[in-house]
């Protein structure tokens, strides 16, 4: 469960990623793109601290168990948001 919960989640973000930045650099002007390419690569990179932290804490204070399911329903929560909100990122000619 752990393994799957894993290779879901790193599944999910590597088809999210880049999507993300085709959407960044067709949405915002030219001007403002490096500064928010910067925000986005700041955002992503501080989240995994962050969950570490917020994970590590319920597994001290609660129990491993515990742990694990919140990272697993959390996984399951953003494949259904990803899925229901799924669309196609439209391609310039």
């Amino acid at each position: 469960m752990i393994i799957g919960s894993l290779f879901i989640s790193g599944y999910l973000m590597g088809k999210i990623n880049p999507r993300i930045n085709t959407l960044l650099m067709m949405r915002v002007p030219e001007h403002q793109l490096a500064a928010m390419a910067g925000v986005v690569s700041m955002v992503t990179l501080i989240g995994a601290p962050i969950g570490q932290a917020v994970f590590l804490s319920i597994a001290n204070g609660i129990n491993p168990a515990a742990s694990w399911l919140t990272y697993g329903g959390s996984t399951a929560v953003r494949l259904i948001v990803t899925l229901i909100t799924a669309k196609k990122v439209p391609e310039e000619a």
